[in-house]
């Protein structure tokens, strides 16, 4: 990248807009830069590989100040979003309130790695159009409107933890063990239990396990359109924002490690005993030893959606990097009433040739 692109994207961190012209600048996923939705013009992003960062400067970070940011709390359902200093926040992207207020500058450890969309804000649309289609059970009013729902993308705070890891393990399992006896002519099967003891050590490597550091989006609706790929982290850039926003962090890096290794240790626990089909756990000790551990303070690109359905709202979520969706729609009654009656047509139908064939008819 020449010296003046640097200097080009510097100044454009500092006031978004374009060189050409004047307009806003935006994040265009397909470029990979900030476009120009006025002229055309674009400004590329530096982009380079996210660090990896060892878990002790984790748990010595003390708050950093987020450049040329802003923070907005929804009145309604209290999600707290970031976005850039420059741009107007007038409805929540979670729940489509307008009653969204300004809050104090934002603290915290500040993003030290981003997943930059891949995908736009139309091909996320595409995608959701050709889901809703797919729920038969949804009502017409939701399909039909699918297309004009209003989506937004937000990153969502996330901690990726790797660690290499030496467990020193001790225990006592049993099994059951059967066998086959004759007594007094009569074949019958005995069974007894036997207890042995187990001990030793057992190294496990982990890479990219990620905890998410806020509750906006539920954690079986994030596992459903993971993974994002790790490989994919570029250094945090405040570019990355204009024309998103970004969910505030509601759990510190120290809270998401202590989640991250009991997630770690259950794992390592339950590869253990796999090494022993069949048995049961009287007894089981373990120590856990992290010989290198690191962390990546990531935000992870997701597009949200809500639709509004007998004073009920529904989510929907879009992967920005592989397209993956998920979400709850709303059910037809009608709908569901005429696949039963289908069904149970069928069922009939099924059972009255049974009887005409039995009955040598057919």
């Amino acid at each position: 990248m020449t010296q003046q692109t640097q200097t080009t994207q510097k100044a454009v961190e500092m006031s978004p807009k374009c060189p050409g012209c004047g307009a806003n600048l935006v994040f265009a996923p397909d470029k990979q830069a900030l476009a120009c939705e006025h002229c055309g013009n674009s400004v590329a992003v530096i982009a380079t590989p996210a660090m990896r960062f060892p878990l002790s400067e984790l748990q010595q970070s003390k708050d950093q100040k987020w450049e040329n940011t802003a923070v907005f709390e929804c009145g309604n359902c209290g999600a707290n979003e970031v976005v850039s200093s420059h741009a107007m926040s007038k409805f929540c992207a979670f729940c489509g309130s307008a009653s969204v207020v300004e809050k104090a500058e934002l603290s915290g450890l500040k993003p030290n790695a981003v997943i930059p969309f891949k995908i736009s804000k139309v091909q996320a649309k595409d995608k959701l159009v050709a889901w809703a289609k797919k729920k038969i059970f949804a009502p017409s009013r939701f399909k039909k409107g699918a297309s004009n729902k209003d989506i937004d993308g937000v990153y969502k705070p996330a901690f990726t933890f790797d660690a290499q890891t030496s467990t020193q393990f001790n225990g006592v399992l049993s099994r059951v063990e059967t066998h086959t006896v004759t007594i007094n002519g009569r074949t019958t099967v005995q069974s007894r239990t036997i207890t042995f003891p187990i001990s030793g050590t057992f190294q496990q490597g982990f890479d990219s396990l990620m905890i998410q550091a806020c509750d906006s989006i539920k954690q079986r609706n994030l596992d459903k359109i993971q993974p994002f790929p790790d490989n994919s982290a570029k250094d945090f850039n405040n570019a990355y924002l204009f024309g998103f926003v970004a969910s505030q962090h509601k759990r510190d890096g120290v809270a998401c490690w202590d989640e991250a290794r009991k997630t770690m240790e259950q794992r390592i626990r339950q590869a253990i005993l796999a090494q022993h089909p069949g048995t049961s756990v009287v007894s089981f000790n373990m120590r856990t030893s992290y010989i290198t551990a690191s962390y990546r303070y990531i935000l992870i690109p997701i597009f949200v959606g809500h639709f509004n359905y007998k004073n009920k709202l529904y989510q929907f979520f879009v992967n920005g990097d592989t397209g993956a969706i998920t979400g709850k729609t709303p059910l037809s009654p009608l709908r569901i009433l005429l696949a039963v009656s289908i069904g149970l047509g069928l069922v009939g139908g099924i059972v009255a040739l049974i009887v005409l064939f039995m009955n040598g008819v057919v």
